[in-house]
């Protein structure tokens, strides 16, 4: 907590020396920059253990602790993307990408440190969609990356305020120090336009139950429906159709960890035609059905909260 408190200090200091002189000042668009994060661990995994094919809403990024002989894990991706990584080695999947983890050479004791989160501007845009990331980083330069990472998976499932501020300023530092190994993908005065103009529909649609014909989602925005459809892949990299169903699901996946609702109740609250047929597309994506993945994800928790400091 020591380090927390002076990292703090090193931000707030150099605001009481600002300089009086206008012309020398920046101003910075209201962005309303937020991190995250949704669920991670410590977790053990056997010797060849294999993920299965699963897509996630939110981005990945694990790593295998050594000691491990030769390659760790084996990763594929749905794109074509396949590589290997070694212990120490820090693996990025971004939200979206259809994967699978297979652990090669790990001993029977071998641990994944792992962590899902999001990392958002104005409510619903995702910053690290506009860089280019590398998939792995090598254990040799992601120390920094690291130590964040082990104390945002070390933080308690319920954050009281002060942990909830070290939660924020941790992942921020975080994301921004995955971003320094990527490059920007889009220009910026384009990015700026495109994503101002439709956020109205992105905010929409992250919390609809169910698809607007496309026609009413452009006149929402005074866009004629071709001019809307190019604005919004050019600025989310998909259809609205695609980015409703992406948020839909991100949103199941939010509620089954919550665990305050039926599989049921989670199917009618987000627009499905019955349980069956969110739970077929939930278990499409995630690889497994909705109801393991809630077992699996909230034991984590619970064995997280048994072995955490009391406060």
């Amino acid at each position: 907590m020591d380090n927390f408190i002076e990292s703090i200090h090193e931000m707030i200091d150099p605001l009481f020396c600002l300089p009086c002189d206008r012309e020398r000042t920046r101003d910075a668009l209201a962005l309303q920059v937020s991190f995250d994060y949704v669920i991670g661990s410590r977790t053990q995994i056997p010797r060849r253990h294999d993920t299965g094919w699963r897509t996630m809403p939110f981005h990945l990024c694990c790593m295998r602790e050594p000691p491990c002989e030769g390659v760790a894990a084996h990763v594929e991706c749905r794109n074509g993307e396949s590589f290997e990584t070694h212990a120490g080695d820090l693996i990025f999947i971004p939200a979206g990408q259809t994967h699978r983890i297979v652990d090669m050479d790990t001993p029977a004791t071998a641990v994944s440190l792992w962590m899902h989160f999001r990392f958002r501007a104005m409510t619903v845009f995702d910053v690290l969609s506009q860089y280019e990331l590398p998939r792995v980083i090598s254990a040799t330069e992601n120390a920094s990356l690291i130590r964040r990472m082990e104390t945002l998976v070390a933080l308690p499932r319920n954050l009281n305020f002060s942990e909830s501020l070290e939660q924020q300023i941790l992942g921020a530092g975080f994301c921004a120090d995955l971003i320094r190994f990527g490059r920007r993908t889009a220009s910026g005065d384009t990015f700026h336009y495109n994503t101002r103009r439709i956020l109205p529909v992105m905010q929409f649609l992250s919390r609809a139950e169910k698809m607007s014909p496309l026609e009413e989602l452009a006149d929402s925005v005074h866009l004629s429906a071709s001019r809307f459809l190019a604005v919004f892949r050019a600025a989310t990299g998909m259809s609205p159709g695609r980015y409703f169903e992406n948020e839909r699901y991100r949103r199941a996946c939010l509620m089954l960890l919550r665990d305050e609702y039926t599989i049921g109740e989670i199917a009618e609250r987000l627009g499905y035609c019955s349980a069956f047929h969110f739970s077929s597309k939930f278990r499409k994506a995630a690889g497994m059905p909705p109801s393991e993945f809630r077992k699996q994800h909230l034991n984590r928790e619970s064995e997280k909260d048994e072995t955490s400091p009391s406060r």
